[in-house]
């Protein structure tokens, strides 16, 4: 027996009914579903839910109060976020209407985006706002793109004097009042990632942790502003490897960076002229070897603090990351810039749960075979150390 066309697309109809208002997409009916509209009963693949405004859809969220959890940034920052990316993000409605909807205007798009980064699931995040789990896709792809293009990651000024000062001013405090002129802390750490199914050597990203993952280098100053980064290796890369290949190891290399101003590293890197590291190894309590790598740790702690406050604004890195290392590498590059909007705005996410990355946990990895560079004084380590020596400075028991 053979059931009219109208029967069925009216019990689809209901059902969708029941589970909510609904409402016909822009485009449903094209001349090959006239029949389907001259009967006044909406064709199957037309039954979807309602796309809800933007200001329909902050009243039923209730966004004043649950604003810093959906988002994770201010809101003053997220309209101007808005206004920088809106133009990226318009689409042609004619266009959008042809191809078989209505268009998703940009503040949902900027939505749905800081949602996901701030540990949103995507069924959830498209049910609450309403959209096919391709729309989604397709949305969060292109506001992360935009965002990246628009924002600038503010770098290390070589060149400016003052700001350098400025930077180092707030280094020095970090570590006590004791060191001066230094611009930055350096440290790696693994973004978690799914096992690379297309990469030429999945292994790679397998690293000493027990997990794939991807090597993100960061530099970053007082104010836990991240001003340079890269995300070149896998996870199995040593850090002093993965330093090599950035582009503040080339510029420092090149002396592009004044003389007497230096960066701070953990002993995972190579100490030279520009760069200050421990000494490897358990020094004598009370030594002054010892009081320096607590003063110079002191500093390089707030790599450690951008991390943590990294990874608990974005409750994505809680997790691992369910996409190709080019994609993940997009994600964090997003997050990076959202992260020093929030700094910048001196806006502090309450800390929901806790931080994957734990300092306690950080041991330096052996430096590569053949490779033995912290136990070389330097001058400018042997300066600092003096230094400490000194002002008399001692580290507390």
């Amino acid at each position: 027996m053979m059931i009219p066309t109208q029967i069925i697309a009216a019990l689809i109809l209901l059902a969708c009914t029941i589970g909510g208002d609904v409402e016909m997409p822009i485009n449903t009916f094209g001349r090959k579903h006239a029949r389907w509209k001259s009967a006044g009963v909406p064709h199957p693949r037309g039954c979807t839910l309602k796309r809800k405004r933007t200001g329909e859809l902050g009243e039923e969220l209730g966004y004043d109060r649950y604003w810093n959890g959906l988002y994770r940034i201010p809101r003053d920052c997220f309209e101007d976020l808005l206004n920088t990316i809106g133009d990226d993000l318009h689409k042609d409605c004619k266009k959008a209407a042809n191809s078989g909807g209505d268009p998703i205007p940009p503040r949902m798009r900027l939505s749905m985006t800081l949602c996901y980064l701030g540990g949103g699931r995507v069924w959830d995040i498209a049910i609450m706002h309403h959209v096919s789990i391709a729309a989604f896709y397709v949305a969060l792809w292109e506001t992360i793109a935009a965002i990246n293009k628009n924002v600038a990651i503010p770098g290390i000024p070589y060149d400016d004097i003052d700001e350098l000062n400025k930077i180092a001013k707030g280094m020095k405090h970090a570590s006590g009042g004791v060191f001066e002129h230094c611009v930055g802390a350096i440290d790696g750490l693994a973004i978690r990632i799914r096992c690379p199914r297309f990469a030429a050597n999945p292994r790679s990203y397998f690293n000493r942790k027990g997990y794939y993952s991807m090597n993100l280098q960061a530099v970053c100053d007082a104010n836990l502003v991240i001003r340079c980064y890269s995300l070149r290796t896998a996870g199995a890369t040593h850090d002093a490897l993965a330093y090599d290949v950035m582009d503040l190891s080339k510029a420092l290399e090149a002396g592009r960076l004044p003389e007497g101003y230096w960066i701070v590293g953990d002993d995972a890197y190579p100490n030279t002229e520009f760069m200050c590291t421990p000494y490897t190894g358990k020094q004598p309590n009370g030594s002054p070897k010892s009081n320096f790598c607590y003063y110079l740790s002191r500093m390089r702690c707030t790599i450690e603090r951008a991390f943590g406050v990294f990874e608990i604004r974005f409750q994505i890195f809680q997790r691992r990351i369910l996409q190709e290392p080019e994609r993940a590498a997009e994600i964090v590059a997003c997050c990076i810039r959202l992260h020093n909007i929030c700094m910048m705005a001196n806006y502090q996410t309450p800390l929901e749960g806790s931080s994957a990355y734990d300092a306690q946990d950080e041991v330096a990895e052996p430096a590569p075979h053949g490779v033995a560079f912290n136990n070389r004084d330097t001058k400018l380590r042997t300066s600092m150390v003096k230094l400490v020596e000194d002002l008399g400075y001692i580290r507390p028991v």
